[in-house]
């Protein structure tokens, strides 16, 4: 890979060359760098926030009087995550892997960084498009890419990008989470607006953990009715409860 990106730089014209390192030293020299690690800190904090707030918000949620344990609602949680992870890696590692081979039948160079560099910026929701046109400034500089393959290393990626976060990522995460794509993508835009790019990082696995903890509960609390209305509708069943207290009450004085 570093042997690409040398042989890439040799082939930059001496003039552009020259530009890219005069704006690279002049950006460096002009960088704020007490405002930068000001706004690091803030965002590092506040990641670190929305994380425990996201973690107690998780634990306070999963608490049940009632016992969701018994209703095998953990282990039903902890199948639907892991298969998050699996087909979330699937859909970043195919996406790269899209990338890489467009790059690669244009004839751009960095192929495989592309590929590589989109796969693990799909992992962030709305980073993925980020990571894939972040070479198109490289491209721009190569005198070897023609102006027809640079349409094509801007267009391709992004018409890919746009297909998998609104198309493929939705109905596979429906079909396999059980919940519709419209909710998926609400659910994206929700916890994104409340939380930033954790919630966005996090927006599936809390609305699949509300919708089988709420379930469950709903389910719970349909069977405490019906039994409370067979019980009612049934004198015998009251008139056994009745004496199985009298009983006891009876044992107990003794």
């Amino acid at each position: 890979m570093l042997q690409t990106f040398t042989r890439w730089l040799e082939r930059i014209e001496p003039r552009a060359k020259d530009v890219l390192l005069a704006s690279l030293e002049k950006w460096l020299r002009d960088l704020p760098f007490p405002s930068i690690m000001e706004d690091t800190a803030t965002a590092i904090f506040g990641g670190l926030e929305s994380l425990v707030l996201i973690s107690l918000f998780t634990v306070y949620l999963l608490q049940d009087p009632k016992g969701l344990s018994q209703l095998l609602v953990h282990e039903e949680i902890d199948r639907q995550l892991r298969r998050y992870v699996v087909l979330k890696t699937l859909i970043c590692v195919a996406a790269g892997v899209a990338v890489g081979i467009i790059f690669s039948f244009i004839a751009a160079p960095l192929s495989f960084l592309v590929g590589l560099l989109t796969c693990f910026a799909n992992y962030f929701p709305f980073f993925g498009l980020i990571g894939t046109l972040l070479p198109m400034p490289l491209l721009l500089l190569d005198p070897a890419v023609s102006s027809s393959a640079r349409a094509l290393a801007f267009l391709l990626p992004l018409a890919a990008h746009m297909l998998v976060s609104n198309v493929i990522e939705p109905k596979v995460f429906g079909r396999s989470m059980e919940m519709h794509p419209v909710v998926v993508l609400l659910s994206l835009a929700f916890w994104g607006a409340l939380w930033g790019v954790m919630g966005c990082l996090l927006s599936i696995p809390l609305t699949v953990t509300m919708r089988i903890v709420f379930s469950h509960w709903k389910a719970s609390a349909t069977a405490d009715r019906n039994r409370a209305a067979h019980y009612i509708a049934d004198p015998m069943m009251q008139d056994d409860h009745t004496a199985c207290a009298v009983s006891s009450g009876e044992k107990r004085s003794r």
